[in-house]
């Protein structure tokens, strides 16, 4: 199953035909890598530019299950994906949990 994240413009100028300040759905492979050429060059860019940021999708189910996130519905900073990643999986965790005890 491929992945995807939703990625902002934070940039002044247009990048890959997303404008500033506009989203988009990128799909990635199961470490968060962009599977296109083109937005692995932009995330590694971002870095040291912040030309892109990555929208934290984990706000609605933290706040579905009562889970309180100090950056809830922020945007992230790349060198914390693989640590989002994690949190998505405990969340899933937890709803199976909470299902199985209905």
């Amino acid at each position: 199953m491929i992945k995807s994240i939703t990625i902002e413009n934070k940039s002044m100028v247009s990048l890959h035909g997303l404008k500033p300040g506009k989203q988009a759905v990128i799909e990635v492979d199961a470490d968060g890598t962009p599977l296109e050429q083109h937005w692995r060059r932009r995330m590694k860019d971002s870095i040291s530019d912040g030309c892109i940021a990555v929208v934290d999708p984990w706000q609605e189910q933290a706040i579905e299950l009562g889970i309180q996130s100090a950056d809830a519905g922020k945007l992230t900073d790349l060198a914390s994906i693989k640590d989002k990643f994690t949190a998505t999986h405990e969340i899933e965790t937890k709803k199976a949990s909470k299902k199985e005890a209905e």
